[in-house]
């Protein structure tokens, strides 16, 4: 629901949606623990950040993608908002060394990124069908010999 309100909503209804992923992104709770655990928090949040870049971008809503970006979210109790932007992406959510132990990820250079695509592409194909990345052409090595 929220990628498709992403892709639909105008500036009146875009509030709703930006409400409901600060709620979801919002940090709170214990913060002590294993590291990686309480990274690992911010896992759903950014697979919704992810869905909702590509419905935004998917309908050309420049302006809900902007605002999403810059939507300050709390994520420690002691310290100030941050931007989304600076707040949620994949080596924040899990360092690069631990992104590796993903089961077949363990050569790619952005394993995190590379599962959050092929996840938004299988679940996001029929949503967005327009956005051309849903469906990226296959390119073979030899396309890059010279």
């Amino acid at each position: 629901m929220q990628v498709c309100g992403a892709y639909w909503a105008n500036a009146a209804q875009s509030d709703i949606f930006l409400r409901s992923f600060k709620r979801i992104a919002d940090q709170s709770g214990p913060e002590a623990g294993k590291v990686i655990w309480l990274s690992l928090r911010r896992y759903p949040a950014l697979v919704l950040l992810y869905g909702l870049g590509l419905g935004a971008l998917a309908n050309a809503n420049y302006r809900f993608l902007k605002t999403l970006f810059d939507l300050k979210l709390r994520v420690d109790s002691y310290k100030p908002n941050e931007q989304t932007a600076t707040t949620l992406y994949d080596q924040k959510v899990l360092a690069r060394d631990a992104q590796k132990i993903l089961p077949g990820r363990e050569r790619e250079y952005t394993p995190l990124s590379t599962t959050y695509m092929k996840f938004c592409a299988s679940r996001f194909a029929n949503t967005c069908p327009t956005m051309p990345c849903m469906n990226p052409p296959s390119i073979g090595w030899s396309s890059y010999s010279a």
